[in-house]
């Protein structure tokens, strides 16, 4: 790992070797880093949070490839906010669920409901084979703000899904999202972003940011089905009907 700058507020940046792409198998990634285990760890976040950086336990980080600019952040306009017919059906199939929001710390039901969900969505994949502690480390190690969201299910009271979501002054960052996969009809996946848009709504906040967006990337052009939307391209913002 190469030492790449320091910027403002005395941040020191790294440049990351080039490894294979995890969304486009042909190409290969580079990130730039920096460390959030400062004392004024949240103001820094949310200022890299608006620059497109993602966060991963105390680093924050950004796609800095050579020649390719797939990877774009997204985040969702919250108050111009309008569910399409689709997303209507699907907040009404889900009318049973309930949003509960605990503090980051995983529990064995956490980690048992997302076993289901990694072997199921995203079998041999490099997180299949997170273990207890692993995923323990991605919940946990966050010196900002940061919590659990529980979906449960008021029929069954069975948790059926959870997300480790960043709360900031600009609105909530969906880290990681965990549902299980039986619920197919129930469109578990697009429902927690849609009642994340509600939080964010709940909250007073302008956006909800939901990570990468790569557009030669299937799995991901959901993102794009929330609008209107932004994009983070040549350092600033760009806004999408």
């Amino acid at each position: 790992m190469d030492k790449k700058t320091n910027s403002l507020n005395d941040l020191t940046f790294y440049k990351t070797h080039p490894s294979p792409c995890p969304y486009l198998p042909d190409r290969l990634e580079t990130k730039v880093l920096t460390n959030l285990n400062l004392p004024d760890s949240e103001y820094i976040y949310s200022g890299l949070l608006q620059a497109g950086f993602r966060r991963s336990q105390h680093i924050a980080y950004k796609a800095f490839c050579e020649n390719c600019t797939a990877c774009q952040s997204i985040r969702v306009l919250v108050d111009r906010f309008m569910p399409s017919k689709t997303q209507k059906r699907i907040i009404k199939r889900n009318h049973t669920l309930y949003r509960k929001i605990k503090p980051p710390h995983l529990t064995h039901t956490h980690y048992k409901l997302y076993q289901t969900y990694i072997n199921t969505r995203h079998a041999g994949e490099e997180m299949a084979n997170m273990t207890f502690k692993d995923i323990q480390a991605m919940v946990e190690n966050t010196n900002i703000d940061t919590v659990i969201v529980e979906y449960y299910d008021h029929e069954t009271q069975k948790l059926c899904g959870w997300v480790l979501t960043d709360l900031t002054p600009y609105g909530p960052s969906m880290v990681y999202s965990v549902f299980d996969p039986t619920y197919t009809k129930e469109s578990l996946g697009i429902y927690v972003i849609l009642n994340h848009i509600e939080l964010a709504i709940d909250l007073g906040v302008p956006y909800l940011f939901l990570g990468y967006w790569v557009k030669e990337c299937q799995k991901m052009m959901y993102k794009t089905h929330f609008k209107p939307y932004e994009l983070h391209i040549n350092h600033k913002w760009v806004q999408f009907q």
